[in-house]
């Protein structure tokens, strides 16, 4: 080979970028060929490659590069993509480590498919994500040392070493060529067949390596477009505004002040909903923090005097539609748009009827003015405030149910056994003992059996009926009508049906333990002769109650509301009864019709759950009644409560005390009594009812659609098996017969 031809060969050398998906293989080669970055690029479908030009001694160098998906589905392409390759970087994310512990496959993938001659280099892209660094510098370097590969840590946001990584690379490949060039001629012109054009004067030379490269490349595109073509049916676009079919949701937006929260999380993420349209958010926190800036005019709904450009426009609702406001900040230059509600939880923005939703190329969401008050105030103060918008995934499931499943269940077996629980140790003792107990005066033992008679409520059938219908009437008043004094309102009732029950069930406690604590008493004004032990009982769950009450918005209210709920539905249970499963049988039945109604048949009529809107207190600024047990959810991203109305214990709760009643006033055993296979069907139940609330994608669910068959239709079932059922369909009320037989003793 001559000087003079020396001087005009062309190379023209074939690189590949490999690695997992969402890597940053697209981005740094945007980063190194256009020196541009896309916040927002898609997954790469199939192949795209970019051609860059360097001279290195004085001769032109042409890299083409090639840039493929890491995804499983486009693996069918890998044998072509790989072949002619003379270099190849592979890439994994610093901040994910998946994609480290993948490179051996990726670089036994590259062996199999490439000569071993290949320049390679170990990239670990995305360093500006130091803050959550999960691969090490030196284990990449270990890494790439024992493979006998370059190595380099790039970032393709801020363009950190993504050209001296390109240039290594591309150098290292020239070296290699230009040294067995030289001392090879059949080298050269299997180069210039295979992987490497070198370009002289000699057009037949020249136009024979071109063309083999060119036919090559235009029929490994070919390929991709019908891979494309093929699978294009099941590929979900990551933008899907042109349509506007994108699924609205619930998002976080997790922010910082001043980088405060660049090594902890000191601010809660807020909750918010994506919109119908604009670009679909990013299920994890692996992106880049932009600045929140508000817009002037706060709407958002002409041009903004505040640079929007590369942030996220914070604006205010109001004035002109959502797609307005998305429109004008995205011409502004925003990144993102986040709406603001003054009025209630986050808006549910659905596509307009316009034509320029298919323009919305931004993520869109919305939040309460409640979430944002923080970042009002932080900005107001003119503290810099940057956020990231993204969209988890939830749990399948959610431990906090186990835990309301428990209270529940153990809410009813307590009801069931408090006599036997709070029946008094001296009582007990003066059975067992030969002596007789001290006689009580003969007035005091009948009133006592009066009051417990008098203290039951024996429910009938006209009496089921007609509470499922006021039930029903007061769900719909709280629909209509449920406003800041309604809510006090129904705080106020809470409290005081908690306090009474609180205080029926510590009394009973303590004086299941020792009588003589009734024996100290007082004689107050319109009250009469009262034990101190009850005043004392009662100053200290009036003040319970005024606690929960004054932070009931607090975190951990739901441990107050949760011991009231407990306590006022065992104080019920004790005092309404069923005297048998005829009533039952009605009251359950229209409790059954209630539910299903109100959850699932209202929304054809108002347009929403009336039962769901109420208990999320959609109608009062989202202050929900508190008629409800309630507890955190433990692993959701989006915090919030598992609830379970009192309804769903209270009414299956009295057939299961009325089969306790029943088994002992009949003297059965426990595995022929019904007490203990109702009450496993009311847990079997509470199961199915949370089956299901993870089957229909956490939309609410009528409990009492599966409680109601898990226990009336067990007892009735076995009831019909053991031919009891009459029994159990006429049962007089056991309680006022042992009543009366008490009165008639004394």
């Amino acid at each position: 080979m001559d000087s003079s031809d020396d001087e005009g060969e062309e190379y023209l050398f074939k690189i590949v970028i490999i690695g997992d998906s969402a890597v940053g293989k697209s981005n740094l080669l945007t980063r190194y060929a256009r020196n541009e970055f896309n916040l927002h690029s898609k997954a790469t479908i199939g192949v795209e490659f970019q051609t860059q030009t360097l001279e290195i001694d004085g001769k032109e160098v042409k890299a083409q590069i090639w840039d493929t998906a890491g995804q499983e589905r486009f693996r069918a392409v890998t044998s072509a993509y790989y072949r002619g390759a003379f270099g190849a970087l592979v890439v994994y994310d610093i901040s994910r480590r998946t994609t480290f512990d993948s490179i051996p496959r990726w670089l036994d993938e590259l062996k199999t498919h490439s000569d071993t001659t290949v320049a390679r280099m170990l990239v670990g892209n995305k360093r500006d994500l130091e803050n959550i660094r999960a691969v090490s510098v030196e284990e990449g370097k270990s890494l790439a040392e024992s493979e006998g590969m370059f190595f380099m840590e790039t970032s393709a946001l801020d363009s950190t070493n993504v050209n001296k990584a390109f240039e290594i690379v591309i150098r290292e490949i020239y070296n290699s060529v230009s040294r067995k060039v030289l001392n090879s001629d059949s080298y050269k012109a299997e180069l210039s067949v295979n992987r490497v054009s070198l370009v002289n004067d000699d057009y037949a030379l020249k136009n024979r390596g071109r063309i083999n490269i060119m036919a090559f490349s235009w029929g490994f595109i070919g390929l991709n477009i019908c891979v494309f073509l093929l699978v294009g049916s099941s590929i979900a676009p990551t933008n899907a505004h042109s349509s506007c079919n994108n699924e609205i949701k619930n998002m976080l937006v997790k922010y910082w002040v001043n980088n405060a929260a660049a090594t902890n999380d000191v601010y809660e993420p807020i909750v918010g909903l994506t919109a119908a349209f604009g670009s679909v958010l990013p299920t994890d926190t692996k992106t880049f923090r932009l600045p929140a800036v508000y817009t002037k005019p706060a709407n958002g709904c002409s041009a903004s005097s505040t640079k929007l450009s590369g942030s996220i426009a914070l604006v205010r609702r109001g004035e002109c539609d959502f797609i307005t406001k998305a429109t004008v900040a995205q011409e502004e230059g925003a990144k993102g748009v986040v709406l603001i509600n003054d009025e209630g939880g986050p808006l549910e923005i659905a596509c307009p009827n316009n034509s320029t939703i298919s323009n919305v190329t931004i993520p869109v969401v919305s939040i309460s003015n409640e979430g944002a008050d923080i970042v009002d105030k932080k900005l107001n103060a003119g503290e810099i405030v940057e956020m990231i918008l993204y969209s988890p995934d939830r749990p399948v499931v959610d431990y906090s149910v186990l835990f309301i499943w428990l209270m529940a269940v153990g809410t009813v077996i307590c009801a069931a056994f408090w006599k036997k629980f709070t029946q008094s140790k001296e009582s007990d003792d003066y059975e067992l003992s030969p002596d007789p107990p001290p006689p009580l005066p003969p007035r005091r033992k009948i009133n006592s059996a009066k009051e417990d008679d008098d203290e039951i409520l024996h429910i009938t059938a006209w009496t089921a009926i007609g509470f499922v219908i006021s039930a029903s009437t007061f769900l719909v008043l709280l629909y209509f009508f449920m406003s800041t004094w309604f809510v006090w309102l129904l705080l106020l009732l809470f409290c005081i049906g908690g306090i009474e029950g609180l205080h029926n069930c510590i009394v009973s406690l303590i004086l299941s333990k020792s009588r003589s604590c009734e024996k100290k008493t007082l004689n107050l004004p319109l009250l009469g002769e009262v034990t101190i032990l009850s005043i004392v009982v009662l100053v200290f769950c009036v003040g319970f109650a005024i606690f929960w009450a004054v932070n009931r918005k607090e975190s951990y209210s739901w441990i107050g509301q949760d011991i009231l709920g407990i306590a006022l539905m065992i104080t019920v249970l004790q005092l309404a009864q069923l005297p048998n499963i005829k009533v039952a049988t009605v009251l359950l039945c229209c409790a059954f019709v209630y539910d299903i109604f109100w959850v699932f048949l209202s929304p054809s009529i108002f347009h929403e759950s009336v039962m769901i809107s109420v208990a999320k207190g959609n109608k009062a600024g989202a202050e929900s009644i508190p008629m409800l047990l309630r507890f955190p959810k433990l692993t959701d991203p989006y915090k919030g409560f598992d609830m379970l109305g009192f309804g769903d214990i209270l009414f299956p709760g009295l057939l299961i005390c009325f089969t306790y009643r029943f088994d002992e006033a009949r003297n059965k055993g426990v595995l022929n009594g019904y007490f203990l296979w109702v009450m496993i069907g009311y847990a079997t139940g509470l199961c199915f009812t949370y089956l299901a609330l993870y089957l229909m994608d956490g939309h609410g669910q009528p409990a009492l659609l599966y409680l109601v068959p898990c226990t009336l239709g067990t007892c009735v079932v076995l009831g019909a098996v053991r031919r009891e059922l009459n029994d159990l369909w006429n049962n007089s009320d056991e309680s006022k017969q042992m009543a009366e037989v008490r009165l008639g003793s004394a």
